[in-house]
């Protein structure tokens, strides 16, 4: 009988592959051409194998981070409409010319919201999924004429 530390090791190392199982496929090939460089003393091919893996291991981590936006804990305290201003974080958008609103799911724990059609493009924020709901029945309350895109 497996003891839980082992129970727990491999719960988080099936959950592991499961989410990084491409990622650490291509890892593993490109590793792999790294070592029969490295086995060959072809220098040049060697660091360019080497490059390639930590590109690899590295993949999706910058654009994730860098397209996702901040994260707020309560994203209904950045939202405010004063008259025909929608005022999202720091930044004031005219209401009429809001057509479009990107409100998804990111994964399991957080969700999207982002004005992708205006003029900042630094509106993008994310949230705690379970504010979902709240955040597209303010969406429908304050901004009726926009539509949702998931």
């Amino acid at each position: 009988m497996m003891s839980p530390e082992h129970t727990t090791f491999f719960t988080k190392l099936t959950q592991i592959l499961r989410k990084h199982g491409l990622k650490l496929s291509f890892a593993l090939v490109t590793l792999l051409i790294y070592s029969n460089y490295l086995y060959t003393q072809d220098t040049l091919f060697t660091l360019i194998a080497l490059c390639g893996l930590v590109n690899v291991l590295l993949l999706g981590r910058a654009s994730k981070a860098h397209q996702a936006g901040e994260f707020f804990a309560d994203p209904l305290s950045q939202l405010s409409v004063t008259g025909t201003t929608l005022t999202v974080k720091q930044h004031q958008l005219d209401v009429t010319a809001i057509n479009k609103v990107v409100l998804d799911r990111l994964d399991d724990d957080e969700g999207l919201l982002d004005f992708p059609f205006n003029r900042y493009q630094k509106t993008a924020m994310r949230f705690p999924a379970e504010h979902l709901p709240a955040v597209r029945q303010w969406l429908l309350t304050h901004l009726p004429n926009a539509t949702i895109i998931r």
